[in-house]
């Protein structure tokens, strides 16, 4: 089998595309909106609009990387592992790691202390396989999540051009001359 015939098709990897985005990009924003009062009285509009557009820059990479990872496991796993189904399996698999990101950062904050007794790598590892257990048996929660993903796609038509316009100021941040 070729290894172009392992991908699954592009209209299904755009869908799990905006699945990664959404959390990612909306954590983001979260946390711009909250320190923007504080960047504001310290710093120039510019400087604050190059803050911004480094978190942009970064968390479009990460998205990269995040789908890069999804897609690698498809081709390494079999088919009806992950590729059958891509969308509904692809997102609850990027869904579940920025879950468990997020449980662990507050881990290791040491103000909750519900995440103490669970290691969160085999946490998120037995997620994901009862979650593929159930997405094999449950056949309307496959609609459901490619319906979740599908609505889902609306986000890239805003953060894919942030992104780009934030990698321009990142470019033009580092290949411009200081003072």
């Amino acid at each position: 089998m070729k290894l172009k015939n392992r991908f699954p098709p592009r209209d299904q990897i755009m869908l799990v595309f905006a699945s990664i985005v959404f959390p990612l990009y909306s954590w983001t924003t979260y946390w711009v909106l909250d320190y923007l009062p504080s960047w504001l009285k310290s710093m120039t509009i510019v400087e604050t609009i190059s803050i911004n557009a480094y978190a942009y820059a970064w968390v479009f990479l990460e998205s990269l990387m995040m789908l890069l990872f999804v897609l690698l496991l498809a081709i390494l796993m079999p088919e009806k592992w992950l590729r059958k189904n891509f969308v509904s399996k692809g997102s609850m698999v990027v869904w579940l790691i920025c879950i468990f990101s997020f449980l662990s950062q507050l881990k290791n904050t040491g103000k909750y202390d519900f995440m103490a007794e669970i290691n969160p790598r085999v946490g998120l590892l037995v997620s994901i396989v009862f979650t593929f257990l159930l997405l094999s048996k449950f056949h309307r929660l496959n609609g459901a999540l490619r319906s979740i993903a599908d609505r889902l796609l609306i986000f890239l038509y805003i953060y894919i051009p942030v992104s780009g316009i934030s990698m321009l100021i990142v470019l033009f941040n580092n290949l411009t001359p200081k003072n």
